[in-house]
């Protein structure tokens, strides 16, 4: 597959310099080293590396559930670095969408209860959050599951489940981490579908993989090593 998408020009929705982040230790543990870049709205951005290389450090910092150690951090236009918590877990719940490898649905909540909890936490009404959890499971294809609880659903409808409460208050950055990690083949592929699907509406998006197949599904394409980042051209050159 290929993201044939052009991403929107207007300011970048992620900008890093120069961000470092180390663990005290004995020795100290660099896990993010120099990172400088920029990730534009409408971006899909995938990212591989090995088990310690600092992907799940440097999504952290992106999702603002951790701190660089220097460096400065820009997320859709506010300065995040010198932040309080309380502001960071306020803009967090405003910008960040978050997809996990494990889709972490309340077991005993419908569908449409799962994503309606994402914007009632983050203080909408409940009509609001009831509304807006509809038209996500309706974007992702489950409109007529939204009753269901998560046992009675395939991993790839929890996955999408997961997907739409990521998006039901539509943030500014969606971050995937291996999404498609505990599916097989035929629900992975759906989930990958869905994830197009919402990127080709103008979603931004990282996803973390290791799966280098699907890594190519990306416009922009990182590896990490050592907790270093570069990116690499995109097949075929484009």
């Amino acid at each position: 597959m290929s993201h044939d998408e052009t991403a929107g020009d207007g300011p970048p929705v992620v900008g890093l310099e120069h961000v470092t982040r180390t663990y005290r230790g004995n020795p100290p543990v660099a896990a993010l080293q120099d990172a400088t870049f920029s990730i534009r709205r409408g971006d899909l951005v995938t990212i591989v590396g090995r088990s310690g290389s600092g992907k799940s450090t440097l999504l952290n910092i992106l999702g603002l559930l951790d701190r660089p150690s220097s460096g400065r951090f820009v997320l859709d236009g506010h300065d995040v670095t010198g932040l309080s918590q309380s502001q960071r877990t306020s803009l967090r719940g405003m910008k960040v969408g978050f997809v996990h490898q494990s889709f972490q649905l309340l077991a005993h909540r419908s569908a449409l209860e799962n994503v309606a909890l994402a914007t009632l936490y983050r203080g909408d009404s409940s009509a609001r959050s009831r509304s807006r959890a509809t038209a996500a499971l309706a974007a992702v294809g489950l409109e007529a599951r939204q009753d269901q609880l998560p046992s009675a659903m395939s991993g790839g409808e929890r996955q999408r489940v997961a997907i739409a409460r990521a998006i039901a208050g539509e943030p500014a950055l969606l971050l995937c981490d291996e999404p498609t990690g505990n599916l097989d083949t035929h629900n992975g592929a759906a989930v990958v579908e869905t994830l197009l699907a919402r990127n080709a509406s103008g979603v931004t998006i990282v996803l973390i993989t290791h799966d280098r197949e699907l890594a190519l599904i990306g416009n922009r394409h990182f590896e990490m090593s050592d907790g270093r980042i570069r990116e690499k051209p995109s097949p075929g050159g484009a």
